[in-house]
């Protein structure tokens, strides 16, 4: 059996870049950016942190290359602003529910504020990508 190098948690990201660049496309005001990156880096147990942390860096790769692709330029779309029931604040990413049929979304939506922060944010901000990426390479194929 291979031996496996033992990195302290702590450490993990040291190794991993955060996410804060991508973060920076979906939010604009400081204060939320900062918030929201706070988020992702410390909110939940360090193994939703780093995946969190993963998942969002390689969207963004993604997203870049459907820009070069398609020639968009990525926006962030219009949505449901959720409230954090468990935080009680405002997350600053849309979610999407392009899946869900319109009378459903509400029910959906309060669903989903019952998650912490940082995952609210994480999901909403992969939800954001895959839609717009969806449109995007939709209209370049037309």
């Amino acid at each position: 059996m291979p031996k496996h190098h033992h990195v302290e948690e702590n450490e993990i990201f040291a190794l991993i870049e955060r996410p804060e660049s991508f973060l920076s496309l979906l939010i604009k005001e400081d204060e939320n950016k900062e918030w929201a990156i706070n988020e992702i880096a410390n909110g939940g147990p360090k193994h939703k942190q780093i995946y969190s942390s993963l998942l969002l860096k390689r969207i963004e790769a993604m997203v870049k290359a459907v820009e070069k692709q398609t020639g968009n330029k990525f926006t962030v779309q219009k949505g449901i602003h959720l409230t954090s029931h468990k935080e009680e604040a405002e997350v600053p990413v849309p979610l999407i529910l392009t899946a869900v049929k319109k009378q459903d979304q509400a029910s959906v939506a309060e669903a989903l504020a019952k998650a912490p922060a940082h995952e609210i944010i994480a999901f909403n901000s992969l939800l954001q990508a895959i839609e717009w990426s969806i449109t995007a390479l939709n209209k370049t194929s037309l």
